[in-house]
């Protein structure tokens, strides 16, 4: 068997995008309720604010990479692309955390209701006792949880998921898309990345001039994100195809900081947020090159999507937890402890997931890969 394809830097990049999301909901949640944060502060507000966001779409830039890289390998290696064995392996790493999620939000939150020390928790109490079932449980369960985060209001525990039901969209047609159109694929990234936002504001401004309301779609089209999958996929057609020329861009490293010093302007402020994937394009471009190593940021990537999926849950449990047994809410040492307990707990958790339950799915998923993956 050849040896599996590895890119250093990946997986660490993958701990600060699921660090950077965390870190940015424990910031949104502690500004809600009243407490101290750098919300408040408004010169810090709009990195804040944004970095959310930027994280996810972080992950979303190397997930086209990676996707559209192995794919392309496949397709010189064997001459096609086996899209069912594609399928199985994104439900075999996909699905098992995903769904449990959904059960922990739906099922089990909503029997602590008013039980024990988390009762004193109002906010996250007051939104579990709104969860609605029905038409929004349904779009949960066929990965349409972004469109649910739209219609119905944000559920507890699984309002991160959103951007895996994003991810999941972009599988379904993109093995398909490099599959049949590879000689004409970075034409057809181009498009995506650049056409995609210049249709959703001509669409706008066209119903609004015709007197449309399609906001809840327009919304939906705007979560699919798949400018930044695009993006990334373009820079592996582009590894591959024009090795040469990548290399020699992504060596100069004069030319990356100062692009990286304009564009980090832009993510500091959070005013052109299509501006911070080129950013992390660039990024990614530069480790991929260059390579990039830290154990700390390491081991958070190597369990990054348990990270990402089990923290709100998490969260809740830790302020519940600290606001009622440790100290008067707003004081310096409730703030460490916040921190402390969100980060050290949900990363118990998501090892403990990884290595009893995630692993034993990546490895029926190897069975089905063609070209073979050391980031997983």
């Amino acid at each position: 068997m050849e040896k599996p394809i590895y890119f250093k830097g990946l997986t660490e990049l993958r701990g600060i995008a699921a660090v950077a999301v965390m870190f940015h909901h424990i910031e949104l949640y502690k500004y809600r309720v009243g407490e101290l944060s750098l919300f408040q502060n408004r010169y810090i507000k709009p990195f804040i604010s944004g970095l959310g966001k930027n994280g996810v779409y972080l992950f979303f830039v190397l997930s086209g990479f990676l996707i559209t890289y192995l794919l392309l390998q496949e397709k010189k290696a064997t001459n096609t692309i086996k899209i069912r064995k594609f399928y199985v392996r994104r439900i075999l790493r996909i699905w098992p955390l995903y769904y449990i999620i959904l059960v922990i939000s739906f099922f089990i939150l909503p029997i602590t209701l008013g039980h024990t020390f988390w009762g004193n928790e109002i906010d996250y109490q007051t939104r579990i006792s709104q969860l609605e079932y029905g038409g929004n449980l349904t779009l949960f369960i066929f990965f349409l949880s972004n469109l649910a985060l739209i219609i119905f209001p944000p559920v507890v525990g699984a309002a991160q998921s959103w951007s895996v039901s994003v991810e999941e969209q972009f599988y379904l047609f993109w093995p398909l898309l490099v599959k049949f159109y590879h000689k004409n694929l970075p034409f057809m990234l181009i498009i995506i990345a650049i056409g995609k936002p210049i249709a959703l504001y001509i669409l706008a401004k066209g119903a609004k001039k015709m007197g449309y309301d399609i906001a809840i779609s327009l919304r939906f089209l705007d979560s699919l994100k798949i400018e930044f999958m695009a993006m990334g996929g373009l820079l592996s057609w582009v590894l591959i195809n024009k090795k040469k020329q990548f290399e020699k861009i992504f060596s100069s490293n004069i030319l990356i900081y100062f692009v990286s010093v304009i564009l980090t302007g832009a993510l500091l402020t959070n005013s052109l947020p299509y501006l911070n994937a080129i950013l992390f394009m660039l990024i990614l471009g530069y480790i991929v090159r260059n390579g990039f190593e830290n154990k700390i940021f390491k081991k958070l990537g190597e369990v990054s999507y348990g990270i990402y999926m089990y923290h709100p849950i998490i969260m809740y449990l830790a302020f519940a937890f600290v606001h009622s047994f440790l100290a008067k809410t707003g004081s310096m040492i409730t703030l460490i402890a916040e921190y402390l307990l969100v980060f050290l707990l949900t990363y118990l958790v998501s090892i403990l997931s990884y290595n009893y339950i995630e692993e034993y799915f990546l490895k029926l998923k190897s069975k089905f890969a063609i070209i073979h993956s050391k980031n997983k």
